[in-house]
């Protein structure tokens, strides 16, 4: 896939187009708060801020493919452009952190996310007779 970036896109652009391709994946473009004394903390940006507010980017397009790991597909966006993403695995709806595993492909994550969200099968032995049971007395 090809993500064409217009320095009038918005984050939220970007976001859906790389969910198409990764529905269990969730990128997030980030920035260091201003008022932090850590580099590590960093808060999303919004949803609806174009990317010329984010970085001083060019018009551009950045080539990802599902055999890339996490890590790449970051690095890629900051090196080539200036924006830093992090990208995260969608999991019963909460985003998960793919630090400790960000070696993984893109492909490995949103298989991961999948697979982890499918719902829970409790297989109930039919045969099981509940009036056996005794509540201690």
């Amino acid at each position: 896939m090809k993500i064409i970036l217009h320095s009038n896109s918005t984050v939220e652009e970007i976001k859906e187009e790389f969910n198409n391709s990764f529905p269990y994946l969730n990128i997030v473009f980030v920035t260091k708060k201003a008022d932090s004394a850590s580099a590590s903390e960093m808060e999303e940006v919004d949803p609806l801020t174009r990317l010329t507010e984010v970085g001083g980017i060019k018009d551009g397009d950045i080539s990802i493919q599902s055999t890339d790991t996490i890590k790449d597909v970051e690095q890629r966006f900051e090196k080539q452009y200036g924006l830093s993403v992090h990208i995260f695995r969608k999991q019963r709806g909460v985003s998960m952190d793919t630090s400790v595993t960000d070696d993984l492909t893109l492909h490995e994550q949103n298989t991961w996310g999948r697979e982890a969200s499918k719902p829970l099968k409790i297989k109930m032995d039919d045969g099981l007779n509940w009036n056996k049971f005794s509540l201690g007395k």
